[in-house]
């Protein structure tokens, strides 16, 4: 598989949207797609700034629910060189709430605010998605949990938007306002994907020294790294002022 390679890395990105032409193009073939990078599961954004992008006003993000996850699933089969299994996309869908830990983003031609209603969501186009899952703790550590990133990825044309960050950080919000004691955030990434592994660190997680051997099997070469996150008070405050706001 040929994977292309982000551009001017670290530029300052607007937030203009993707033109008609190629909105339509893609979106009438998901297949054209290269990504740059196979799972772990993160098709960035190309945008490495620390401070949180507002979120694009064609841009809602939502719980997945069935009506989404056909698209959903055909995102990620596309995407990502993983043979996901039934049980993973029934997984998705498994929680429909605002507790949901695996989230659409979904693109309007026209800007809405506040919560999509049911005919919103239906002309919505699916351009991205993120599903975790929470880990227990081991039965001889404390009672902490943590956060696995799954999967997460963003059509390309639409990369410039902040939907990759915006998905990350529903997801934080959601594990602040409904679940307890989770202490931290991680994923795996491909050892050769330079830029996915900038991208985690921008965002606060740290590079865990080592590379485990042999997690992509199919890949060249073949290790992982692990990036990992602490839930800082920082992110409860902010959470605290969205809710003010």
């Amino acid at each position: 598989m040929d994977f292309t390679k982000v551009s001017q890395l670290g530029s300052k990105l607007s937030m203009t949207p993707p033109s008609a032409q190629q909105e339509a193009a893609f979106l009438s073939a998901y297949g054209n797609d290269k990504p740059f990078h196979p799972h772990p599961p993160m098709y960035i954004d190309g945008d490495y700034h620390v401070q949180k992008r507002p979120q694009h006003p064609q841009v809602h993000i939502h719980p997945i629910t069935p009506s989404t996850v056909p698209s959903y699933r055909r995102l990620i089969t596309v995407l990502l060189p993983i043979r996901y299994p039934d049980r993973f996309f029934g997984d998705s869908v498994a929680d429909t709430t605002e507790t949901a830990l695996a989230r659409v983003a979904l693109w309007r031609d026209v800007p809405t605010s506040g919560t999509m209603i049911s005919s919103d969501l239906a002309s919505g186009k699916v351009v991205g998605g993120i599903q975790c899952r929470l880990e227990d703790p081991p039965s001889d550590s404390s009672d902490t949990r943590q956060l696995y990133i799954q999967t997460i990825a963003v059509l390309s044309p639409f990369r410039r938007c902040g939907i990759a960050a915006n998905l990350l950080d529903t997801i934080i919000k959601t594990i602040i306002e409904h679940y307890e004691k989770v202490t931290h955030i991680y994923a795996h990434v491909w050892e050769a994907n330079i830029e996915a592994i900038e991208w985690y660190r921008h965002r606060g997680f740290a590079i865990e020294e080592g590379v485990i051997e042999g997690y992509y099997r199919r890949l060249k070469p073949s290790g992982a790294k692990v990036v990992r996150r602490r839930i800082e008070i920082a992110d409860h405050l902010a959470v605290n002022k969205s809710r003010e706001g």
